[in-house]
């Protein structure tokens, strides 16, 4: 109760969690490590991978996409918004191996230091104590399932308290597209909120 009369509320340090989404969950394990007061961690479809692995990732699942709806692989590169992810892939790959040039609006500082942080992250996340879960998406195709995957092995090797999930019918966005063909895919299939079931899986991690 503050001095004036109104109402306050006072939270138990120890009862803070801390989540982070996409980049942000790279966050978390860091977060954790720094501070030992941190109940427990939530990363959200969060890469293990380096960033210029993940847009590799990306273009190639892109492509194959294209491939597997009839197009040929000259045609899907050419088009633009392909084109758009194969730039930022090899502009990344060669600040990784020293270069300086800015790529997609962003310097090389910015892009070294995304690839530091991931390594970072998964260098602290063997020395975490307190639970992690780890949720992603089955139809995330910014950030493949299989990163979701990957971390929950890195986390077992290293003995760490976790739970991770792959989430039926999830994208990047935590939000449902009934319709996993894109060529059947209709805009009534593509979900406008956070789905439930990301927040379920928090309640129920987070507890009473």
């Amino acid at each position: 109760m503050s001095g004036d009369g109104e109402k306050g509320c006072l939270v138990a340090g120890d009862a803070i969690s801390v989540l982070g989404h996409s980049q942000g969950a790279e966050f978390v394990p860091l977060l954790l490590d720094h501070d030992p007061t941190l109940r427990s961690g939530i990363m959200v479809a969060g890469p293990f991978n380096p960033i210029d692995q993940i847009l590799e990732h990306q273009l190639n699942a892109t492509i194959e996409l294209l491939l597997e709806n009839g197009m040929t692989e000259s045609d899907a590169a050419a088009i633009p918004s392909v084109a758009a992810v194969a730039t930022p892939v090899d502009g990344v790959a060669a600040i990784r191996d020293g270069g300086d040039q800015s790529v997609g609006g962003a310097s090389a500082v910015f892009w070294r230091s995304w690839i530091d942080l991931n390594e970072r992250s998964r260098t602290a996340a063997q020395r975490l104590t307190r639970p992690v879960l780890i949720i992603g998406g089955s139809l995330d195709w910014n950030v493949s399932p299989t990163e979701t995957n990957s971390w929950a092995e890195h986390l077992t090797a290293a003995g760490v308290d976790h739970t991770a999930t792959v989430l039926p019918c999830i994208t990047h966005a935590l939000n449902c597209v009934d319709e996993s063909d894109p060529q059947s895919m209709t805009p009534e299939d593509i979900g406008t909120h956070v789905h439930d079931s990301v927040t379920d899986e928090i309640i129920a991690f987070l507890g009473p």
